[in-house]
């Protein structure tokens, strides 16, 4: 009996710590998803670009491009497995216009007059564009090429005719909103890289080109016998999550 007593209590104590577990270890083969391979993002865009206004028919005077800078949010969602093709659209803020081609008129209280003049055109635009992204480029997990096509509806918020004063910064400006078009779609195509910035953001460099749908003047404003659209080239940066 007493030997009896010592063996269920050697067996109970046994039992006892062979119910003691070891924490649970975390699982080192689990597969974090890379960031270039997410189905929607949300972010912010600026564009650094030039822009005119064609010169494929009589013009009031002559263009050339001049800086135009824009930006604003964009929502981008790929709606197929491979994550390879989507659809992009946002709000943006762009400038858009030309420069005014002028020579020195040599006058004796203006040194140089040369190119001041231009036409700023501000616009509010929704672009609508189908987007690709390739695979991963090279050995690694992080760049994918992209490229991007649309149409961008646009609202011209103000226009207006700048004479740029350099020398005191007191530029001189005219009201030119009636004279163009209100109302206006733009075509846009774009293509480079989508790089993995981390593991929660994409920064995002493309080259575009911009070429406006209708006329850029009013059919009622002073350039109403001409026509003319938006031209825009430049670079695109993007930073989505």
């Amino acid at each position: 009996m007493k030997y009896l007593f010592i063996f269920l209590l050697v067996f109970n104590v046994g039992k006892s710590f062979g119910q003691n577990k070891r924490p649970d270890m975390p699982d080192t083969t689990t597969y974090n998803k890379n960031i270039l391979e997410k189905k929607t993002y949300w972010g912010v865009v600026f564009n650094s670009t030039w822009a005119s206004i064609d010169f494929f028919n009589d013009q009031p005077e002559t263009y050339f491009f001049k800086p135009s800078l824009g930006g604003g949010v964009a929502y981008q969602n790929y709606f197929n497995k491979k994550r390879n093709i989507g659809f992009e659209t946002g709000l943006i803020l762009q400038q858009r216009g030309a420069g005014i081609r002028k020579y020195d008129d040599l006058s004796s209280d203006n040194i140089d007059s040369s190119n001041r003049w231009r036409f700023r055109v501000y616009n509010l635009e929704v672009p609508l564009k189908i987007i690709y992204r390739s695979k991963f480029l090279g050995k690694g997990q992080g760049v994918k090429f992209s490229a991007a096509g649309g149409i961008t509806p646009a609202y011209t918020l103000y226009a207006s005719r700048v004479y740029i004063s350099a020398e005191d910064g007191f530029h001189d400006y005219t009201n030119e909103t009636s004279n163009f078009s209100r109302l206006g779609v733009i075509g846009h195509v774009s293509a480079g890289i989508d790089i993995a910035a981390g593991e929660s953001a994409v920064f995002q460099l493309q080259f575009q080109y911009q070429l406006g749908i209708n006329n850029a003047y009013s059919s009622s404003g002073a350039y109403s016998n001409f026509s003319g659209r938006h031209s825009l080239f430049g670079l695109r940066l993007g930073f989505l999550m």
